[in-house]
């Protein structure tokens, strides 16, 4: 699943802003970024062990790796958290589980046993940990549907048995009511905001209604002019819990050439996970690692060449772009029915200072259908950068009609700035700002005029 919980930032618009290179390249931030931590927060011991502040915002207990000292739930407790932090998986999940035989946190301590035992692959120690779990009264719906460290159960009977007793516990059942709530109440509205239809998509979802959560995913695509790869992706999530394998997987290649799909999120998707062993399924996340716009070695806010890593800001930009153009070539020409592959092309050459080669690649990936709004602003940027202004500011017009934010992203936009001495960019910021002041009056908000100058 990717959640999209509430407005989703189109990511291809940040795309042709040059000064946030680094936001438009990073895979989508709609992705779901699930956390192995779990349970109760520990408490400080004094001098008696030693203790570490986790990246997970745990403290965990460091050292000593004497398992017999133990004698008590609480040291199980600490003890298990140092070895799964460690990837002592093995030793993790019998910790877990004697800090549950001594009492300590219970039903959390034996769901951590479980999800440790399922990442050293013991699923028979795993299910009974699980089941332990539940009947001593855990039952978080989100984490038995989502936790990646139960993937390896999940085509497990046993599991699938466990999960419908899940489905079937009094929180799960409020849960299946509110979101119907929220469904019918999106229903009768008319004017939804983006991201809302994800959003009780997913509560469906994690609530077991796949067929209504695929509808609310359905309204969604439809409300983002069909350009919302998230809601392709999840709905494709719906159609795999549901069993729907073929519908989940022609969905899923939708997504990946709707937008940004990352690769490494798809095939660790808990919600995918039926379909896992799919041969169909593995040559979707080649795909879709090929068509990640990020490449060579590009992640967050650094480049990987050559094995060195370079902190972006500290280098040629366009050198570096340079270099990347034969894999966006490579990958157009592989996947030439991909209208983001030729995106990927002109993206590149367009931050390698090739306007001229990039506009008709910008225009092939729009007539094939490559989110039409998004794409019309990328070729004004191109266009503004070839020098041809008319056109420039045409391809802007065509973008906002077709629904595109314009005025969100082309003030900061450096790839337009052949265009603000032009008298018609300081009538178009005139626009955008009135746009701005009605928007931020009807949520009670103020915007910084400043922005506008």
């Amino acid at each position: 699943m990717r959640n999209t919980k509430r407005n989703t930032t189109d990511l291809f618009a940040l795309l042709c802003v040059a000064t946030l290179a680094a936001a438009a390249i990073a895979t989508s931030a709609g992705a779901v970024a699930k956390s192995s931590w779990k349970g109760a927060k520990h408490k400080n011991k004094g001098s008696v062990v030693a203790y570490s502040y986790t990246n997970h915002n745990r403290y965990v207990v460091v050292g000593n790796d004497n398992d017999d000292s133990e004698n008590d739930g609480e040291s199980w407790y600490d003890r298990a958290h140092s070895y799964y932090q460690r990837g002592s998986y093995e030793k993790a999940g019998r910790a877990y589980d004697n800090a549950a035989k001594f009492g300590y946190n219970r039903a959390t301590a034996y769901y951590n046993a479980a999800c440790s035992w399922a990442l050293a692959k013991q699923s028979d120690a795993a299910m009974k940990s699980l089941q332990s779990s539940f009947d001593e009264g855990f039952d978080d719906l989100d984490m038995y549907a989502s936790d990646d460290d139960l993937n390896s159960l999940r085509n497990d009977p046993r599991f699938k048995t466990l999960m419908q007793k899940v489905m079937n516990t009094d929180e799960a059942d409020q849960r299946r009511r509110a979101a119907g709530r929220d469904y019918d109440r999106l229903v009768a509205e008319k004017d939804v905001e983006d991201g809302e239809w994800n959003s009780v998509g997913i509560d469906l979802m994690r609530a077991g209604d796949y067929d209504k959560a695929a509808l609310a995913f359905d309204n969604e695509f439809k409300q983002g002019r069909n350009e919302d790869e998230d809601a392709l992706y999840n709905k494709a999530c719906a159609r795999a819990l549901a069993g729907k394998t073929d519908e989940a997987l022609k969905l899923l290649d939708q997504s990946i050439a709707t937008g940004s799909v990352n690769s490494d999120h798809m095939a660790e998707d808990s919600d995918l996970s039926s379909l896992h062993k799919n041969k169909k399924f593995d040559a979707l996340v080649d795909l879709a690692e090929d068509l990640e716009l990020n490449y060579p070695g590009f992640s967050g806010d650094s480049w990987t060449i050559n094995g060195k890593r370079i902190v972006h800001g500290d280098f040629d930009d366009e050198k570096h772009w340079t270099k990347a153009l034969p894999h966006f070539k490579e990958m157009a020409g592989k996947h030439a029915t991909y209208g983001r592959a030729w995106f990927n092309l002109g993206y590149a050459q367009l931050k390698s200072g090739d306007a001229v080669s990039c506009t008709p690649n910008f225009q092939k990936a729009l007539d094939m259908g490559f989110k039409p709004s998004t794409m019309m602003y990328n070729l004004a940027c191109s266009t503004a950068q070839e020098g041809k202004i008319d056109t420039a500011f045409a391809w802007l017009d065509k973008s906002e009609k077709a629904g595109f934010h314009v005025g969100g992203s082309a003030r900061w936009d450096e790839d337009l700035d052949p265009l603000r001495a032009d008298p018609r960019w300081r009538e178009l910021k005139k626009k955008w700002r009135e746009q701005d002041e009605k928007q931020a009056d009807a949520h009670g908000v103020h915007i910084n005029i400043n922005d506008y100058d």
